[in-house]
């Protein structure tokens, strides 16, 4: 397997941290997401589908926030931050990547609702090479559970401007199912299954150039909920397959906590 040397663009990786999955928390409430994610960039599919192995061993460390807030029922306020931080042979990345703010409203009978989601245009860092351009995400959540299953997934499409060079990511659609066995009230795991395509990050063999571009990721997880105030969630991200992107695995969790905290 050829090996080549990777200029690591965050791209595609970066949806598996991005704005969940999961409907409105409740009214009145405050819900703070922190974890900790280690990711292994193990090479890149080139513009055939064909996987090249990596030089040396890049290595992303990410520190994902994310606060939410209930503003009526159905409806609540999200900010997401992700601090990155790359090994040597990853390009020494460091820095908090772009912040997203986002509305979302969903319907708790239905299972089902929508969320329009602002990536703002500004990182920090080097983090901010190329400059970061406005983005704007508009998409779909679904969670129900029958039985003993639970079906959780999200759907959208990332609008990216230009910068102030004139320079424009490509937009990105993502599809993210989550099939899950339910084996008691509050434990549960799944086997997520995430597909995402854009113009974005084109691998080429040596460097990131424009270009369409796809990635299928497995993600088997564990969801337990401990308290009415406490949960917390654990995956393992494989790539599986792409075209013109980078190839991982990885392991992480997030803990969810949510104020007032009720017994």
């Amino acid at each position: 397997m050829k090996k080549t040397a990777l200029l690591i663009g965050l791209g595609l990786l970066n949806l598996s941290y991005g704005l969940d999955e999961y409907l409105s928390i409740e009214k009145g409430k405050t819900e703070v997401d922190v974890g900790y994610w280690f990711t292994s960039i193990t090479g890149g599919y080139d513009a055939d589908g064909e996987k090249q192995d990596a030089t040396g061993s890049p290595v992303i460390n990410q520190l994902p926030l994310q606060v939410k807030y209930g503003i009526m029922s159905g409806l609540d306020v999200e900010l997401f931050m992700l601090g990155v931080s790359s090994n040597k042979d990853g390009g020494d990345k460091g820095g908090f990547d772009q912040p997203q703010l986002a509305v979302k409203y969903t319907d708790a009978g239905l299972g089902l609702g929508g969320y329009l989601n602002v990536i703002l245009p500004f990182a920090t860092g080097n983090l901010d090479q190329p400059e970061p351009a406005l983005g704007l995400g508009l998409g779909v959540v679904y969670q129900n559970r029958f039985g003993d299953f639970r079906m959780t997934g999200t759907a959208g499409y990332q609008l990216n401007f230009e910068n102030s060079d004139k320079l424009k990511e490509g937009n990105i659609l993502s599809i993210y199912a989550k099939p899950e066995a339910m084996w008691t009230e509050y434990i549960g795991t799944y086997l997520g299954l995430q597909y995402a395509m854009s113009g974005e990050a084109a691998f080429d063999g040596t460097s990131i150039k424009k270009s369409d571009s796809n990635l299928l990721t497995i993600l088997p997880g564990v969801n337990a909920q401990l308290l009415k105030w406490l949960a917390y969630e654990v995956n393992a991200p494989i790539t599986v397959m792409g075209k013109n992107s980078l190839a991982s695995w990885g392991i992480g969790g997030s803990v969810y906590i949510t104020f007032p905290m009720e017994n």
